[in-house]
């Protein structure tokens, strides 16, 4: 696939054959964004890589090996900031830039063995569930105590899915179920 913003996890911008992503790591979910990739290791540490122009990553890392014009980006995995164990994660599709200019660059959740969710990245439409910040690139308890057994993250809004099977969205006119 195309990797000119480090998405696809091995240095390379292009591949036609798959490869494994750099580290030597072992995952039990992965997620593939517009510019972005994450997964979840066995030890259920999440890493990133690819472009970090919204923090989308969870680090503020950049290992400088993109090549095209990101301001920000990562060719290998980086380790999420904070520590918090998960067992699945998602990644949005890059946001279209209501002007001029190349895209925004999306948002990744996390859900966290008690099923909680933890969100990170671009929240211009409050896709991130809890913050008021434009952006974090730290993971933001995203729905409170509202446990999920499984959560996906569109463009400019993210849901999960409750063990009762209610969905609930969150976006700029959240909360609500």
């Amino acid at each position: 696939g195309q990797g000119a913003s480090g998405q696809l996890g091995d240095g390379d911008s292009v591949r036609a054959t798959p490869v494994a992503v750099a580290g030597g790591f072992r995952f039990l979910a992965v997620s593939a964004g517009g510019r972005h990739s994450c997964g979840i290791t066995t030890e259920h540490d999440a890493y990133c890589w690819g472009s970090n122009t919204d923090l989308q990553l969870g680090s503020l890392s950049d290992d400088g090996g993109c090549a095209d014009w990101l301001l920000r980006c990562t060719t290998a995995p980086f380790a999420v900031v904070g520590g918090l164990a998960f067992d699945s994660i998602t990644t949005s599709q890059e946001v279209p830039y209501a002007g001029a200019g190349a895209p925004l660059g999306g948002h990744s959740c996390g859900l966290t063995p008690a099923g909680l969710t933890y969100c990170w990245g671009l929240n211009e439409e409050g896709q991130l569930g809890a913050s008021q910040d434009l952006r974090s690139y730290t993971p933001v308890l995203s729905r409170g105590d509202t446990v999920f057994s499984q959560i996906s993250a569109g463009q400019t809004h993210t849901c999960g899915l409750t063990p009762t099977g209610e969905i609930h969205c969150w976006d700029h006119l959240s909360p609500r179920p």
